[in-house]
């Protein structure tokens, strides 16, 4: 009889990305109950060896609405106590265990898509930091504790949870589909990209964008909820999958963004560990990145320039250098990182055996 794993999507749409590439792998050897959320009804389904349940809620940053929810899911998902495997990806907001004690006698594997003690509640300000810290590490803890296996985006949080659990543990970046051969400079724009729907402030960045525009480069947003904040960038509207692979492609450089403080200006340890879908995407089509010095998880990529944001004259001085006196240098890197940037079946097999390994 074919074994059954359950995955649980939480706050996540049906063809996520990082989810739907564990749910098709699993797929290949066993039936999948998939739950995954959306805004909109639908119905369920199956496909091959995947059973699609969609989980209707309307996002709101009303606690007890998400309560509601994540408690009314949980019961759901109990119905299949008797499945092989339980497959978390991230976690409940409001009554995380709940959906663990159902399956104490099921291996269940935890995917940590953040660093969760930094990361809970973080969108409430009302909360005083120390307390949502520790409140994090409370539901980290005890998370690791019901864990069978554990998955996560970095290292940085595999080696944290090693205080909590010594059970198996499997880094699984987010890695791009596939890669393209590198176009040669002459095919090139003289361009930095910034792609991803989220929207991202910049200011941090502005002063080295106005220095490299003035510099001749062209800085292109493409697919961002909302429109540059600037006037000398142009915008570009989302672009499929494909579509924007060979875009990046056509770039100089693609520049990975991100604020590594929150609203009162503190560090936040999930951002400088997190693993930029972006960034491996960029180094897939062929296309060095830009990354800040403080983006820790991302500097052992070859292809690639650092800046500081100290000194943005400098750092615009030294990305034009770089394009105009040592890019082939640089593409010449592509080809050593791709291995460790793209999810191809040597990632994908060592994935399936890790997940069948905890199924006695």
């Amino acid at each position: 009889m074919m074994k059954l794993a359950l995955v649980v999507a939480h706050i996540h749409r049906k063809n996520d990305k990082r989810v739907m590439r564990t749910v098709n792998a699993l797929a290949e050897v066993m039936g999948v109950n998939y739950y995954y959320w959306t805004e909109t009804p639908e119905k369920p389904e199956t496909v091959g060896n995947i059973t699609y349940w969609p989980c209707f809620y309307k996002l709101s940053s009303n606690y007890r609405s998400r309560k509601q929810y994540e408690t009314a899911l949980a019961e759901r998902i109990s119905q299949h106590y008797l499945t092989d495997l339980v497959y978390f990806h991230h976690y409940s907001a409001t009554v995380p265990f709940e959906f663990y004690k159902p399956f104490s006698k099921v291996p269940i594997i935890s995917d940590f898509h953040e660093y969760l003690p930094d990361d809970f509640l973080s969108g409430v300000d009302k909360i005083p930091k120390w307390l949502r810290l520790l409140a994090g590490e409370h539901v980290f803890k005890g998370l690791c504790k019901f864990s069978s296996g554990l998955v996560s985006v970095n290292n940085f949080v595999l080696k944290t949870a090693e205080k909590y659990t010594d059970c198996p543990k499997l880094e699984v970046k987010n890695y791009g589909d596939y890669a393209l051969e590198p176009a040669a400079k002459a095919e090139r724009n003289k361009e930095i990209v910034l792609v991803g729907k989220t929207t991202r402030k910049l200011d941090r960045e502005r002063p080295m964008l106005e220095k490299l525009h003035e510099y001749g480069f062209k800085i292109t947003l493409i697919g961002s909820e909302s429109k540059p904040p600037y006037d000398f960038m142009d915008y570009e509207p989302f672009l499929s999958y494909d579509e924007m692979m060979k875009r990046i492609g056509k770039a100089a450089f693609s520049l990975v963004s991100f604020d590594p403080t929150d609203s009162k200006g503190r560090i936040r340890l999930n951002y400088i560990h997190s693993s930029s879908n972006k960034a491996y995407d960029s180094i897939c089509a062929g296309t060095p990145v830009i990354i800040a010095d403080d983006f820790c998880e991302l500097q052992n990529i070859r292809a690639k320039v650092v800046y500081r944001c100290c000194n943005p004259d400098l750092d615009a001085e030294f990305i034009n250098l770089m394009w105009t006196r040592f890019y082939e240098d640089l593409l010449s890197q592509i080809p050593l990182d791709v291995r460790d940037c793209v999810w191809g079946a040597e990632k994908k097999n060592e994935f399936i055996q890790f997940c069948t390994d905890l199924i006695k």
